[in-house]
């Protein structure tokens, strides 16, 4: 027969994991304090590791777990990109930090064409997708004046 004790420690049990997990999880959902999250380098080489590491495997449909994997690290790091305002743009900065956002989305819009393609099996498909972003990549960097944007 339970004792009081084990009664009582059934009834915390429970009470107290929730407790903990919910601490643990608004600890994990604060913004970084440092300066709100992921800088655009830091969103920038994520994704690069990402298409780096997809070139060499995208066209294998053996493999199209382990790329979507990638190619939502990807989706990640652009979404984190898109949202930050770089610190130097060439000539007229308001009129280049549209042409920036704008280029970030038309980037999304190909990682996530990539992605369709890759859950439906098209691997040719994908692979010249990925050489696009590759491709877009290099006159992104080119444009707004990134050293060794290539």
């Amino acid at each position: 027969m339970p004792t009081a004790s084990t009664r009582h420690f059934r009834i915390a049990a429970p009470i107290i994991a929730v407790t903990v997990i919910g601490i643990a999880g608004i600890g994990l959902a604060q913004p970084d304090r440092r300066g709100g999250g992921p800088s655009l380098e830091q969103s920038m080489k994520e994704m690069n590791r990402a298409a780096q590491s997809l070139q060499t495997s995208i066209s294998d449909a053996s493999k199209k777990e382990e790329n979507l994997k990638l190619i939502w690290a990807m989706e990640r790091a652009e979404i984190q990109a898109k949202a930050t305002t770089p610190r130097k743009l060439p000539g007229d900065k308001d009129k280049m930090l549209a042409e920036y956002r704008k280029a970030q989305i038309e980037l999304l819009k190909l990682i996530v064409k990539l992605e369709s393609e890759t859950l439906d099996g098209k691997t040719n498909e994908a692979s010249q997708t990925l050489a696009a972003i590759m491709q877009a990549k290099t006159a992104g960097h080119e444009k707004f004046g990134v050293k060794g944007g290539k």
